[in-house]
C-alpha cells in the first residue's frame, strides 16, 4: 500500500499501525520494506524507521523524519566533513544567518548593501540595521546603570570588541570595557568604564569618565579628564583640556587642572615635574636631569649641574672648584682695559614690543674682547660676571695706586705746609723787628 504526506524540515510524524494505515491485509508481512519517493527533485530527504509492537498482528510502529540542508554528501556533519573544495554554509536570500548554543543565539550575520555585518554575544546585542556593524561579543540583556546593558553599533562600519553597555557610531570602535561610546566619526574608546569619544577622530584610552569631545582629541587614560579643544590632551585626574593644542597632566591630590591658552603644554603637580635624561642609572633615572618643583629646599628649578633658580627668583651659576680645573691667573688690569674698550649699547631683541630695551655689548664683541665661553652669539652668565669681577679688581687697583701717590703727594704737602708756616712766623718775627728800631737823628745847635 501507499501511504501519503507532507513534512517540514525537522519534522517528524508517527504511524501507529502502518500495516493498517497502508491497507495491508493480515497474513504473512514477512520480507517487508518500506519505500520512500521523492515527488520533486527540490524534496530533501526522508529518514524512516519502524519497530515491532506486539507478537500476535505484527502492528509496526512507524517514524518518519525530514532531514534539512542539500543532498546528503554536502551536508555538514557531527565531527567535520571533508568536502574536497571550500565549504558553503548560509543562505541564498537576504535573511540573517544565525547560530545558536545551548539554546540561545550567540551569532548572527545580517546581509548589507555595503557589507554584511557581524553581531555576536548576547542576543540583545545589536547592529540596528546597518551594514559592516562588528559586536564581536559580550553584552548582558536588561539595563546597566547609564542605559542598556546590550553592545551595539548605531551606524554602518561601527564596531564593538566585547564588554557590555557599549556603542559604536558610524566607523567608530569601541574595544571593549564597560557604558564606553564612540559616538563621533572615526572615534575609538579602547576600554575602561563610562568613557566617551564624541570628536572627530578622537581617542579615549581606557580610565574612568574620560571624555574626548573635540576634533583629534586624546585621553590616555585616568579619571574624569576631558580633551575638549581640537587636538588637543587631557590625562591624570580632572584635568581640563580646554584650548586647541592645549596639553594638560593633572597631578594635585585634589582638584581639578584646566588649559589657559592654546598652544600650551601644562605639568600640574604637588611634587614637581622631573626630567631625567643621559646615561640610565640602576634606580630608572638618568645622570643628567632638571627638576621643577619643591624636591629640593630653596630651589624652584634644581639641575644636575648644580646651577638652580632660587625660590626667592634668583639664578644661581655651579661654581664649585671641584667642578672646575685648568685654573689659569688674569691681569684684572688687562681685563680693565678691555672693558674700557667694549661697546655697550642700548637695544631691544628682535621680537620684543619696540618699549622694551635693553643694556649689554654684543655677544660678538665680548668673545672677541676675552675669548670666553663656547658660543660666539652668547654671553655666560658666569663669563659676564667673572668679566665685571676682574675689571673691578683692576679698577680697585688702579684706585690703590691713585691713593698712594695722592697720599704721598698730601705727604709732601703737609710738609711745604710746614715750611710755609715756619717761613710766616720768621717774616712775622722780622717785622716786629723793624717795627722796634729807633732811626738815628742829627740835631743841629741852635
Amino acid at each position: 500500500g501507499t501511504l501519503s504526506g507532507s513534512l517540514q524540515p525537522f519534522q517528524q510524524f508517527r504511524y501507529l499501525d502502518v500495516f493498517a494505515q497502508a491497507g495491508v491485509a493480515a497474513g504473512d508481512r514477512s520480507n517487508v520494506r518500506a519505500e520512500f519517493t521523492n515527488l520533486t527533485a527540490a524534496n530533501k530527504k526522508l529518514i524512516g524507521f519502524c519497530t515491532v509492537q506486539e507478537n500476535t498482528t505484527f502492528s509496526a510502529d512507524f517514524r518518519i523524519a525530514k532531514s534539512y540542508g542539500g543532498t546528503p554528501q554536502n551536508a555538514f556533519v557531527q565531527g567535520g566533513n571533508a568536502f574536497g573544495t571550500t565549504a558553503l554554509l548560509g543562505t541564498t536570500d537576504d535573511q540573517p544567518l544565525e547560530i545558536h548554543v545551548g539554546g540561545g543565539r550567540v551569532q548572527r550575520i545580517e546581509a548589507h548593501a555595503n557589507a554584511p555585518s557581524f553581531i555576536a554575544g548576547n542576543a540583545a546585542n545589536t547592529g540596528n540595521g546597518n551594514g559592516a556593524v562588528t559586536i564581536a561579543g559580550g553584552g548582558t540583556a536588561g539595563p546597566c546603570l547609564f542605559g542598556p546593558c546590550r553592545n551595539e553599533g548605531t551606524g554602518n562600519f561601527a564596531t564593538v570588541g566585547g564588554g557590555r553597555g557599549n556603542l559604536a557610531a558610524a566607523s567608530a570602535t569601541v574595544a571593549g570595557g564597560e557604558q564606553n561610546r564612540a559616538t563621533g566619526t572615526l572615534a575609538t574608546s579602547s576600554g575602561g568604564f563610562a568613557n566617551l569619544a564624541s570628536g572627530y577622530s578622537s581617542t579615549v584610552g581606557g580610565g574612568l569618565s574620560n571624555q574626548a569631545t573635540g576634533f583629534y582629541s586624546v585621553v590616555p587614560g585616568g579619571s574624569q579628564n576631558v580633551a575638549q579643544g581640537s587636538y588637543s590632551v587631557g590625562l591624570g585626574h580632572d584635568a581640563i583640556a580646554v584650548h586647541a593644542s592645549s596639553f594638560v597632566w593633572n597631578g594635585w591630590s585634589s582638584g581639578s587642572a584646566a588649559s589657559f591658552r592654546n598652544n600650551a603644554f601644562q605639568v600640574h603637580g604637588e611634587s614637581g615635574l622631573d626630567i631625567e635624561y643621559g646615561t640610565r642609572r640602576v634606580d630608572g633615572g638618568g645622570t643628567s636631569w632638571v627638576f621643577i618643583g619643591a624636591g629640593f629646599a630653596g630651589q624652584a628649578i634644581a639641575t644636575s649641574t648644580g646651577a638652580f633658580l632660587s625660590t626667592g627668583g634668583q639664578w644661581t651659576n655651579s661654581s664649585d672648584r671641584n667642578r672646575k680645573t685648568a685654573l689659569v691667573a688674569v691681569d684684572p688690569s688687562t681685563i680693565l682695559h678691555k672693558v674700557s674698550a667694549l661697546p655697550i649699547t642700548s637695544w631691544q631683541y628682535v621680537d620684543e614690543p619696540p618699549s622694551l630695551r635693553h643694556i649689554g655689548p654684543m655677544a660678538q664683541d665680548f668673545h672677541h674682547a676675552f675669548a670666553v665661553g663656547g658660543d660666539p652669539t652668547a654671553i655666560g652668565t658666569a663669563d659676564a660676571d667673572g668679566v665685571a669681577l676682574a675689571a673691578i679688581q683692576g679698577l680697585h687697583r688702579l684706585v690703590v695706586d691713585k691713593d698712594a701717590k695722592i697720599e704721598a703727594l698730601s705727604a709732601r704737602v703737609a710738609q711745604l705746609e710746614v715750611v710755609h708756616e715756619r717761613l710766616l712766623a720768621l717774616q712775622t718775627r722780622l717785622q716786629a723787628l723793624d717795627s722796634r728800631a729807633v732811626p738815628s737823628t742829627l740835631h743841629a745847635a741852635p
